[in-house]
């Protein structure tokens, strides 16, 4: 599944994140409804998207920050 391609890939990267379910990214007030893949990935609070939009991103820009990482396929 893409969620634990984009968690080995932050691991290689050696990138920390905080992993949320989709219950969480609802409480805090992050997940929208018009989210239909999983993960979706937030950078210091910014969205950024799935882990395309991460690769793409980490190609013209270093990450070195925490990630929140938003995955329901991997956890109920």
């Amino acid at each position: 599944p893409w969620c634990d391609r984009l968690k080995d890939r932050l691991s290689e990267d050696g990138i920390s994140y905080k992993e949320l379910t989709k219950s969480q990214a609802q409480a805090a007030g992050v997940w929208r409804e018009d989210f239909q893949t999983v993960p979706q990935l937030w950078v210091s609070g910014k969205h950024v998207g799935g882990y395309s939009d991460y690769v793409n991103q980490k190609q013209h820009a270093p990450i070195e920050t925490e990630l929140e990482i938003e995955c329901t396929s991997c956890h109920s």
